[in-house]
C-alpha cells in the first residue's frame, strides 16, 4: 500500500533518425542520531575547537578496529538480497532480508547510515544474479569517519543499494556530499537533481539540443525521468505530447503545462496523427513494444529518439531475456541504422552545472516534482512493486523510519 503522494544509453539511430538509449545534505534529526550514537559525539564540538585538523588517527592496536573518535557503535546491519529472478514484475517475495557484519573501518574510509532509499525501473532491468544484494542510489548520513573530508553526521549521495549502512572509500567510488538546498527535502538528489533529473538534462539539451517550436513526445511521462523531460522541453519553447498510464498521473502531467496528455489507452498513431501530422522531433520512450512500433512510424527523417527502457515488457510473465527480445527497437538493426552510445557518466565532469541549473529551474517554479514515499526499509519491494501500479506517481522513495523529516538544513558540530 502506498504511504502518500506529496508534491513537492545511449545508442543512436541515423538513417533518417538517430536512435539514442541512454543507459546507466545534509540532512540530520538529532534527536534520532544522537539516541544511537556514543556520549562522545556531545563533547565532539568542543574537542574540535581544540584538536587540530588530522586526515586520520594514529594507526595503533588501540585505535586500528573501533577508533575512540568514531561515533558509530553500529556492528551489523540489513540488508535486501534478490532471491530469485523475476516472472514479470517484482514481487516482495522475490527478495529476502538478511543481516550482515560492519567491518571495522580502514584509513580514508566512511560509515553511511541509509536515510532515504531511491527505487527505479533499472532495478529490474539490471542484471543482478539471485543472492546478490540490491543496488540503488541513496541519501545517507555519515555516522563514521576515517577520512577527513567527511565528517560524522555530513550528508552524502551514494550508491549503497538496500542496505541499512554502507561503508566507502570516498576516493575510490562516487560518494557525494549534499548541499543546503534549504526549502527542498534532501530526497530531490534521488530525483530532479539525481540520476532521473540528470539523465533528462543531458539527453535532452545536451544531446538533442532542442529548438523552439520542435514536436516532443514523452511516454511515461508522469515519471522521474519523463515528468523532467517534458517539463524541460516546455522550457525550450517545444510543443510535449506527453502519455501516462493512469488518470492520476495524466492529471498530474496536464498540471505541469504539457500541451497534450493521453492515457495509455489512446491510439498512439491517432493521436500523432492529430497533433503531429508533420512528424516528431524527438521520442523519449520509456515503454518499448507496440508504443514505439506506432511511434516511429511518425517520426520525422532527421528525428531522434532516446529510449530508457521497456516498461511494457516488464510486467510479462517472461525472462528478462525473453522481454527483450519482444522490443521493437530490433527492427531497426535490420534497417542498417548507424548506432552510437553514450553514458551518462561522460558528463560527469558537467554535474555541478546542471545540478546549479536545475534547482534554479526549481527554485522559479519552471519545474516541479512529486513523490510517492513509502516510510520503513521493510517496504523497499513492495515500493519497487508500486513502479508498476498506476497509483504511484513521480520518484517513488522509501525513507527510513529511523528518522522524520528530510530537511538539508546545515549542522554545524
Amino acid at each position: 500500500m502506498i504511504a502518500n503522494v506529496t508534491n513537492c544509453c545511449t545508442t543512436g539511430f541515423t538513417s533518417s533518425l538517430t536512435f539514442i538509449s541512454i543507459t546507466d545534505c545534509r540532512l540530520l534529526p538529532i534527536s534520532k542520531l544522537k539516541s544511537k550514537m556514543d556520549p562522545l559525539l556531545l563533547c565532539m564540538e568542543e574537542e574540535e575547537k581544540t584538536k587540530p585538523v588530522k586526515e586520520c588517527e594514529p594507526e595503533t592496536d588501540a585505535t586500528k578496529s573501533h577508533p575512540s573518535w568514531l561515533i558509530s557503535n553500529v556492528y551489523s546491519a540489513s540488508q535486501w538480497i534478490k532471491a530469485r529472478d523475476y516472472l514479470g514484475v517484482p514481487r516482495p517475495r522475490d527478495f529476502r532480508m538478511t543481516t550482515f557484519s560492519i567491518p571495522a573501518l580502514d584509513k580514508r574510509e566512511i560509515l553511511v547510515e541509509v536515510l532515504c532509499w531511491s527505487v527505479e525501473n533499472y532495478m529490474r532491468e539490471f542484471e543482478i544474479p539471485p543472492g546478490s544484494p540490491m543496488v540503488g542510489e541513496v541519501i545517507g548520513s555519515v555516522v563514521a569517519s576515517r577520512h577527513r573530508d567527511y565528517k560524522p553526521m555530513m550528508l552524502v549521495t551514494c550508491a549503497a543499494g538496500w542496505r541499512t549502512h554502507s561503508v566507502f572509500k570516498p576516493d575510490e567510488s562516487r560518494v557525494k556530499a549534499v548541499r543546503d538546498i534549504l526549502d527542498f527535502p534532501a530526497s530531490v538528489y534521488l530525483g530532479p537533481l539525481g540520476m532521473p533529473g540528470l539523465l533528462a538534462y543531458f539527453s535532452f539539451l545536451k544531446i538533442c539540443k532542442p529548438q523552439p517550436g520542435n514536436i516532443v513526445l514523452v511516454n511515461a511521462a508522469a515519471g522521474s525521468v519523463g515528468s523532467v523531460i517534458g517539463q524541460l522541453a516546455k522550457i525550450k519553447g517545444c510543443t510535449v505530447i506527453a502519455f501516462a498510464s493512469s488518470r492520476d498521473r495524466c492529471a498530474w502531467i496536464r498540471e505541469l503545462g504539457f500541451d497534450y496528455v493521453y492515457h495509455k489507452s489512446v491510439t498512439v498513431s491517432a493521436a500523432l496523427a492529430r497533433q503531429a501530422h508533420k512528424g516528431v522531433d524527438f521520442f523519449f520512450d520509456c515503454v518499448g513494444a507496440e508504443f514505439t512500433k506506432e511511434a516511429v512510424q511518425h517520426m520525422k527523417r532527421d528525428g531522434t529518439i532516446c529510449m530508457f527502457g521497456y516498461n511494457s515488457c516488464y510486467a510479462r510473465r517472461v525472462r528478462m531475456d525473453a522481454a527483450r527480445r519482444c522490443d521493437p527497437y530490433r527492427m531497426l538493426y535490420m534497417r542498417q541504422a548507424r548506432v552510437q552510445s553514450c553514458s551518462l557518466l561522460d558528463f560527469q565532469d558537467r554535474f555541478d552545472e546542471a545540478e546549479t541549473q536545475i534547482l534554479d529551474w526549481m527554485a522559479q517554479g519552471k519545474l516541479r516534482y512529486r513523490e510517492t514515499m513509502f516510510e520503513g526499509f521493510h517496504r523497499l519491494p513492495e515500493a519497487l512493486n508500486a513502479l508498476y501500479e498506476d497509483s504511484s506517481v513521480g520518484t517513488v522513495l522509501v525513507k527510513s523510519d529511523q528518522v522524520d523529516d528530510l530537511s538539508t538544513s546545515l549542522i554545524q558540530l
